[in-house]
């Protein structure tokens, strides 16, 4: 019985004590939390911000919270590793772990950031002890300009910029002025800059002690970036990988331009200026600069027109080995030349232009004659304005056009070098399309290629060539068969006898033709696909032994051909001259009647068997025999002269002219073919005039049947 009462007290005992126990839980037994964190040196003292799991403590980047004393609140009953007390490391990250009264635990994650120094508006530094006292401040980032110098003459030099070396950002303009007499930038590190400029277009620098233009640390420029000066010789910003303004460069002692990550500009790239001399009369000169070479290894992007101006014979080379868009590209350079690489280009929102210096005298022509290849173009899809490819005497091959799928014109001058060597230039994928009102074209001159492909319809695309043919080569084989206007000048009078004389494959012109050809007095001209020319017709040949427009039925304007002193001129389907109001006269066509209607100045026999109307001047010269059986009617005038050696001419058909002019004809002498016009009242006494032929007859001669001399 003792035995039962001992076990019944131990029972009662451990029930006691459970109870005792559970009174003593805490009530925050499950919670493992850190709310509150603050560090506090020499004084001063800095709150973290606690989001989530993370304990952010911010402070200036001067501030150095190695052996702060810490304050951290967290959950009372839980334990805390590292104790917060014992830390002295506070620059760095670490974890604290809260394990809870109930054993869960919970880890949070210590992290610093050194926050910048700001200061609001300009900071102006005229003098050395300003850039000196500034330093003091401890600012990083200038939320304004930095303006350092003084344009005011006899002021305190600024020679040491290494004070300034906690500056990392500046949201406005960096500008050195006058007073600057530092050999370099040293001491600068900023990383952003709003701008930077050293001298104006319109202002150079005098920083004549500024050799060195660097800033190492620099990554962006979100404004412009201007440097006029003639005294810095290397321009070096080794990591900068953006400017979302203009860059502006001018300078005459530039050895060495260094922009090796350069991938991105948002304005302008202008190098125009440099070698350039203006003067104030509008005059410029060339000036030899030392630099002999460019080279922009990252540079992917020009959102602006890319402009360089480098015509002196020291510069050598441009490398641009990743260019792949800009605004436009405008190069100039100079005779010496050698190495132009743009191999990934792909599009310009403008024009697209490539030229050496040129110059021309009365005794001879220069230009160009070292760069032998453009590495590039390969990839070019699309110029939206002018392609221009020029003033390259010793080009051997030319690019390859075959992926240009859009441009507004194509602008081929004095690649002579291009001449015997096969070479095509290929547009067989490119649509013309109008760029800033400019109509599309095609225009080649002093460049003798073998052949042109485009697609077959240019209607809107005018054509001009220039083309000396040399040896074994004429125009270059053409497969277009329409085109707006259409311009050649040829001279063939270098041809060898068994050169080639390719016939002009065009049919369709919408709009005005000029032709004037040089020629050997061998040669014929085979314009024979010539259908129909909506526009003004003007041909001019000297010395050709024929001109084959065989097949040409209308022109719409003016037609005038001058000039044929060969004996075959076959215009055997025109039907109609100047029938639809077309009278876009141009300069430089002879006299004024001669753009009225048709007009042929020819040594030939004329016929033109299938002519019924003129709707203008009907005017002939210099021929040696003349027909037009089926003319019915000239709304002007007909104008016949000097053909000394013509005894008859034909016009059975005619019925309406109000005027005719028939001089210095010494053979003529019956005008029986113009019997109808008279008698039918279509010219009346005072619109006959007959001179200079061997019977001059007056319109009252006419009138009553004296058509001829009595017999």
């Amino acid at each position: 019985m003792k035995k039962v009462w001992s076990l019944i007290l131990v029972t009662f005992s451990l029930l006691i004590a459970g109870c005792s126990d559970d009174d003593k839980m805490p009530a925050d037994a499950d919670d493992n939390f850190i709310t509150a964190l603050t560090l506090t040196k020499e004084g001063k003292s800095y709150d973290a911000v606690i989001e989530g799991n993370d304990i952010v403590m911010t402070v200036p980047y001067t501030v150095d919270l190695n052996g702060a004393t810490a304050s951290m609140v967290y959950t009372p009953s839980a334990k805390i590793l590292p104790n917060p007390q014992t830390v002295t490391d506070w620059e760095n990250e670490m974890i604290f772990r809260v394990t809870s009264f109930n054993g869960k635990e919970n880890e949070y994650t210590y992290k610093v950031i050194k926050s910048e120094i700001e200061s609001d508006g300009d900071v102006v530094l005229k003098s050395q002890a300003d850039v000196d006292a500034f330093a003091e401040t401890k600012v990083s980032v200038i939320k304004g300009n930095l303006i350092i110098g003084d344009n005011a003459e006899n002021t305190a030099s600024i020679n040491n910029l290494e004070a300034l070396s906690g500056i990392k950002e500046i949201t406005g303009s960096l500008q050195i002025l006058n007073n600057y007499k530092g050999e370099a930038l040293d001491g600068l590190n900023i990383t952003k800059v709003g701008g930077i400029q050293l001298g104006t277009k319109e202002a150079p620098s005098p920083c004549a002690d500024t050799y060195r233009f660097r800033l190492e640390q620099l990554q962006e420029i979100t404004g412009n970036l201007e440097l006029n000066n003639n005294a810095v010789q290397f321009i070096e910003f080794d990591n900068l990988t953006k400017v979302e303004g203009d860059i502006y460069i001018k300078d005459d002692a530039l050895t060495t331009l260094y922009f090796p990550k350069l991938a991105d500009v948002g304005g302008d790239l202008d190098l125009s200026d440099n070698s350039v001399v203006r003067h104030e009369n509008g005059t410029s000169d060339i000036k030899d600069t030392p630099i002999a070479q460019l080279e922009f290894p990252a540079l992917e992007n020009v959102s602006g027109k890319f402009s360089i101006n480098m015509p002196s014979d020291n510069f050598q080379s441009l490398r641009l080995p990743k260019l792949q868009t800009a605004g436009e590209i405008d190069f100039l350079v100079g005779w010496q030349f050698k190495t132009l690489e743009i191999p990934e280009i792909s599009e310009v929102n403008g024009n697209l232009l490539l030229s050496g210096r040129y110059e021309s005298t009365a005794y001879a022509k220069y230009l160009n004659q070292t760069l032998e290849r453009i590495v590039g173009l390969n990839s070019l899809k699309q110029v939206k304005g002018t392609l221009n490819i020029s003033n390259f005497g010793a080009m051997s091959e030319l690019p390859n056009l075959s992926s240009l799928s859009l441009v507004g014109g194509v602008f081929i001058e004095n690649l002579w070098g291009l001449q015997g060597k096969g070479v095509v230039c290929d547009l067989s994928n490119a649509s013309f399309q109008s760029f800033n009102d400019v109509t599309p074209f095609i225009h080649t001159g002093g460049t003798a290629f073998d052949k042109l492909k485009t697609i077959d319809d240019l209607s809107n695309v005018n054509i001009e060539m220039a083309i000396i043919c040399y040896a074994d080569r004429c125009i270059p084989e053409i497969n277009l068969k329409k085109a707006s206007d259409f311009t050649c000048k040829f001279d063939f009078s270098n041809l060898a006898a068994n050169g080639k004389n390719l016939p002009i494959t065009l049919e369709e012109i919408l709009g005005d033709v000029d032709i004037m050809v040089q020629s050997s007095p061998n040669k014929s001209i085979d314009l024979s696909n010539i259908r129909s020319v909506e526009g003004n017709f003007f041909f001019n040949s000297t010395l050709a032994k024929s001109v084959d427009f065989s097949s040409l039925e209308k022109v719409g304007g003016y037609f005038c051909l001058q000039s044929l002193n060969g004996k075959g001129l076959k215009l055997d389907k025109l039907q109609s001259v100047n029938m639809s109001g077309i009278n876009k006269s141009r300069a430089g066509f002879g006299a004024e009647e001669r753009r009225k209607g048709l007009f042929i100045q020819s040594l030939s026999e004329i016929s033109l068997p299938d002519l019924e109307s003129v709707g203008g001047l009907c005017g002939f010269l210099n021929y040696t025999g003349l027909s037009c059986p089926k003319l019915k009617s000239v709304s002007e005038k007909l104008f016949i002269s000097t053909a000394p050696n013509c005894p008859q001419v034909s016009f059975p058909a005619l019925n309406s002219v109000p005027n005719i002019k028939i001089e210095n004809n010494g053979k003529l002498s019956d005008f029986s073919t113009f019997a109808t016009v008279i008698e039918n009242g279509s010219v009346t006494d005072g619109n006959w005039e007959v001179t200079g032929c061997k019977y001059n007859p007056t319109w009252q001669d006419m009138k009553e049947g004296r058509c001829k001399p009595a017999e």
